[in-house]
């Protein structure tokens, strides 16, 4: 539970996080702050009545599946309502208002959705992320024209596993490794998700075999991406260079080489398992 007082807001230019004004503020005005009108109901406390607090419409909204915001400057003053509208339309499959579509868009010619900083559109997308069927709410944002905000080469008809990470994943997979690289170290994301994500790029892409065993996450992401990949391409090298000196090689440019060699063929599935791997190294 949220305990405030009410509160009137400012926005002193499109785009960046309002002023507030706490105190003795009537509770239409604090109720203007919010995003749609359905999010603009109060109910009476102090009198023990409990009476419906409406001044917006938003019982009529919510009765007739309709999500419209409070006023004509509403996506100006803060475009991230845009990525909520479409959230919300696609949770609880209502119609956006008329002129919804018309204001989104205006709000992006303008250049005031521009200003967003990543840190507000991150929060946004993971938000949208944690949607039970996401796939909605992108179409609505390519349809606006806010998902190459995200990054202008995102595709918006991918299917998304479940949880917010593996869908941050198969997102940049889908973009391919240097665009996937891009919309990854453009966010402001936590380090271990950014290793993470980098991770399953580069099994994805990379013609050699990962230094270090790969989480379950990574190689779920990678796999859905790349069904025909190959299990053994995401494993470390099965060859070390101990084996090699055990066969009686000596570290040198050959010794490098026939590793080079033994990872490119447990790439391509050739090597599936060390055994095959050792079998191999003997043949040489």
């Amino acid at each position: 539970m949220d305990v405030a007082t009410t509160r009137a807001e400012t926005y002193p230019a499109p785009a960046v996080l309002p002023e507030l004004t706490a105190g003795k503020v009537p509770i239409e005005q604090d109720l203007f702050r919010r995003d749609f009108t359905i999010n603009a109901l109060a109910a009476r406390l102090d009198d023990g009545s409990r009476r419906l607090v409406d001044p917006y419409g938003g019982l009529r909204d919510l009765k007739d599946r309709t999500l419209r915001v409070l006023h004509p400057a509403s996506f100006r003053d803060d475009p991230t309502r845009v990525f909520r509208a479409a959230r919300f339309i696609g949770r609880l499959r209502c119609r956006p208002a008329d002129g919804m579509s018309d204001e989104a868009k205006e709000a992006l010619r303008a250049g005031h959705a521009a200003k967003l900083s990543r840190h507000r559109l991150l929060h946004e997308l993971v938000c949208l992320l944690g949607e039970r069927d996401p796939g909605f709410a992108f179409g609505l944002l390519e349809t606006w024209g806010y998902l190459p905000l995200l990054h202008p080469a995102l595709p918006w008809r991918l299917k998304l596993p479940a949880g917010v990470e593996p869908r941050l994943a198969a997102m940049a997979l889908a973009l391919g490794p240097s665009k996937g690289r891009e919309f990854v170290d453009s966010f402001p994301l936590e380090h271990h998700l950014r290793v993470l994500l980098h991770e399953a790029l580069a099994a994805a892409s990379s013609d050699k075999s990962p230094r270090s065993p790969l989480s379950d996450l990574v190689i779920s992401a990678v796999r859905r991406a790349r069904p025909l990949l190959p299990a053994a391409a995401l494993k470390p090298c099965f060859l070390r260079g101990s084996d090699l000196i055990a066969v009686g090689l000596r570290p040198g440019p050959a010794f490098h080489e026939l590793i080079d060699r033994a990872a490119a063929l447990q790439r391509k599935g050739r090597l599936k398992t060390r055994a095959a791997a050792l079998a191999w190294l003997r043949r040489r």
